[in-house]
């Protein structure tokens, strides 16, 4: 388990929850792990993720 921050200046809530997983999942990619449970309660968020014409 690990712990991280940075900051991302003044932002809406959307924008800090899409960053904080694209970050999560950049991490994860880089360490080479293959599994990853991500948490979040934004389905608005979780829309983004799991659609390829909307995520960043």
């Amino acid at each position: 388990m690990g712990v991280f921050s940075t900051y991302i200046g003044i932002q809406n809530a959307f924008y800090v929850e899409i960053v904080a997983a694209m970050v999560v999942i950049e991490t994860t990619h880089a360490r080479g792990w293959l599994y990853l449970w991500l948490e979040c309660n934004s389905k608005l968020v979780l829309h983004a993720l799991s659609n390829e014409e909307i995520a960043p």
